[in-house]
């Protein structure tokens, strides 16, 4: 990734992989990379970090518990698309959330 950052500057760079790589491995990567990823049904959500206070103390890392995927999308409005997928156009629903998923990536926010 840190060679396709030098020859893509300017540009946000989205990594698209296997699901299994998630985690510790992805903490530390530069603001410019994204990577999407499918989340596991038991991950719990969390709202960003509130802005800092100007209070002595740790700064909170994360927000409020947001939930499980299934308990935001109980309440999410979706937008139907249409994309291609092995060789066929499908519809799909989809919801756009910024959360925080702590357990694996500690205080970098996900979408």
């Amino acid at each position: 990734m840190d060679r396709l950052l030098a020859v893509c500057l300017d540009r946000r760079l989205h990594v698209v992989a296997d699901a299994a790589h998630h985690g510790r491995t992805l903490r530390h990567l530069p603001e410019a990379i994204t990577v999407p990823r499918q989340l596991p049904a038991s991950t719990v959500l969390f709202d960003l970090a509130p802005p800092l206070t100007g209070r002595r103390g740790r700064p909170r890392l994360k927000g409020a518990r947001l939930g499980t995927p299934t308990d935001l999308a109980a309440t999410a409005t979706f937008t139907i698309t249409r994309g291609k997928q092995y060789g066929r156009t499908d519809r799909a629903r989809i919801a756009e959330a910024w959360c925080l998923w702590y357990g694996s990536f500690h205080p970098r926010p996900s979408a």
